[in-house]
């Protein structure tokens, strides 16, 4: 019997509650120019190394580029800006929801990853 797609978890990297802002700037194209670029503000729900889940007020098409300023998330990341694009996108109970896939991998502090248990979020 096969057990592809019955209750797999097939993430690469574990993820971890959180609780803290986001912010990040998506460019809006036309066929061959800039159109207009704008900020997006929400909270992240949770992060891993290669991608993070948020909860934001606007729609993000799946797809879209962005980058992203991520603050203090109580010692889970540390605070820097990393490129990722929407990979998903669905209107939940409190906004959209949208998860994003990282370019590259962010560092997990050692005693967040090792304890496997989120510290306490601190603020931007």
């Amino acid at each position: 019997m096969s057990t592809e797609g019955v209750g797999l978890d097939r993430r690469t990297y574990p993820r971890f509650s959180v609780s803290c802002p986001v912010n990040f700037s998506v460019d809006l194209r036309g066929s061959q120019f800039l159109v207009e670029r704008f900020r997006i503000s929400g909270m992240v729900l949770d992060i891993s190394r290669n991608g993070l889940l948020a909860e934001v007020d606007c729609l993000v098409a799946a797809g879209t580029d962005c980058l992203l300023s991520l603050g203090n998330t109580g010692g889970l990341v540390w605070p820097h800006e990393v490129r990722g694009q929407v990979r998903r996108s669905a209107l939940g109970d409190a906004g959209w929801t949208i998860g994003i896939e990282f370019d590259t991998l962010v560092d997990i502090p050692p005693r967040a990853a090792h304890a496997g248990v989120v510290p306490e979020v601190g603020t931007v």
